[in-house]
């Protein structure tokens, strides 16, 4: 198979969506509003990691690797997961993250370190019940900024699009 981009008039995207319907095995990969949606997810994950990084959530750099595994468990639905420890670092690295960053040894130590899913995580390794709740709440906190990003830059999008 070929793909094809094409930049086409508004009132004309409704009719080339129908018609590539009705071709066999075509498909519309992504459309400019998934492309908006992905830009707006990363700058979210991008204030949400600063937000801890900021306010010392994030204090080792395997503490990177519960958010990664906790997104490749689709804790947020926004992010489809990483396919490699690398494609996570270099996931920070796009979104301009330089403190902190662990290594593909760190996140491999880390992953193999948690059993189970988000948030009944358990450990294969004996931690103290405080090391445990502060790595879960790693994840939480989080969750928490990436939602309030998310949140605000929605209610942005949709206060300048009530004024246009």
């Amino acid at each position: 198979m070929t793909e094809i981009t094409i930049r086409v008039p508004d009132d004309v995207a409704q009719i080339i969506g129908e018609l590539i319907e009705k071709i066999p095995d075509a498909e519309i990969l992504r459309s400019v509003e998934d492309i908006k949606t992905e830009a707006i997810c990363d700058e979210c994950a991008k204030d949400a990691f600063e937000a801890l990084l900021n306010d010392g959530t994030i204090k080792l750099k395997k503490d990177f690797a519960w958010i990664m595994l906790a997104i490749n468990q689709h804790v947020i639905g926004d992010f489809s997961g990483f396919n490699s420890y690398q494609s996570f670092i270099d996931y920070l690295e796009y979104l301009n993250i330089k403190e902190k960053v662990p290594g593909k040894t760190t996140l491999f130590n880390a992953d193999n370190l948690i059993v189970g899913v988000f948030p009944d995580w358990i450990y294969a390794k004996e931690e103290s019940p405080s090391e445990i709740l502060r790595i879960k709440n790693v994840v939480k906190r989080f969750l928490n900024s990436y939602r309030t990003a998310k949140e605000g830059k929605l209610n942005n999008k949709l206060d300048r699009k009530n004024r246009d």
